[in-house]
């Protein structure tokens, strides 16, 4: 007697363990299989922007941050005077719809992985990480800058500080976020999708910074870029759900 043969087997999906508290998620979707030190991951950044806030005293950003902070606020009459212009706040405002719509596009093409939302990071990250690593972020700029500064070309001036900031960004992105810092994230966001594409990722914060290096070399709006970045890494981390440093190690764990 020939027994009919039984519905072929599913593949298996690894049962993956919370980055934060250890709750099994692994029936939601299939998260990987990285291990992720949420404690090693704050340390790397602690002295990440310990460097950038070395640089920022160095060359003077955090002084031209405060001063105008203190414009944005007290509403002085420097100030004014150098809002006071349509260009100025026509590239404000395309930098701001830009960053939105990079954030809309963000949150949709990562996934939390079930990580438990985390407000110590929500408190901390942001405001941290937006103003340190923006002072990075202008240093390399400013190191392209001046490389051609003797040309007298301020297109060729803008390029070439753009690429040695690109340079710099992409290294660092591939090297430290995406391998250390940030838990496992570039999945789609519901089951069944296709994973999000690298390269629209990557073209849409292409857009994003050009938009902002272009407030930063027409009118030095130091503020203006690092609030903007404070608010991308809000939406970072409410898309992401970045664990606290008090959070266990996430280690994969097979049925």
């Amino acid at each position: 007697r020939l027994e009919r043969p039984g519905p072929p087997a599913r593949a298996h999906t690894p049962n993956i363990v919370s980055a934060v508290d250890g709750v099994d998620v692994g029936s939601m979707v299939d998260h990987g299989t990285r291990r992720y030190d949420p404690r090693l991951a704050w340390l790397v950044m602690l002295f990440y922007w310990l460097v950038g806030g070395a640089v920022g005293r160095w060359m003077e950003y955090d002084a031209l941050l405060i001063k105008q902070l203190y414009d944005a606020v007290s509403w002085s009459e420097a100030g004014q005077l150098r809002q006071n212009t349509a260009a100025m706040h026509w590239s404000t405002g395309l930098a701001v719809l830009i960053t939105i719509v990079q954030q809309v596009f963000y949150y949709n093409s990562t996934n939390a992985c079930g990580r438990p939302f985390s407000y110590f990071t929500l408190l901390v990250f942001p405001l941290l990480n937006g103003m340190c690593e923006s002072f990075l972020f202008f240093f390399f700029f400013d190191l392209g800058v001046h490389a051609t500064s003797w040309y007298g070309s301020h297109a060729l001036d803008y390029m070439l500080g753009f690429s040695v900031f690109s340079v710099y960004s992409g290294i660092i992105h591939a090297t430290m976020w995406d391998k250390v810092i940030f838990p496992e994230h570039n999945l789609a966001r519901k089951e069944g999708e296709a994973k999000p594409s690298v390269l629209k990722k990557v073209g849409g914060l292409i857009v994003m910074s050009l938009s902002w290096f272009q407030l930063y070399f027409m009118y030095d709006a130091i503020f203006t870029i690092v609030l903007l970045h404070i608010i991308v890494d809000i939406g970072a981390h409410l898309s992401i759900h970045m664990p606290s440093p008090f959070s266990p190690r996430h280690t994969p764990k097979r049925a």
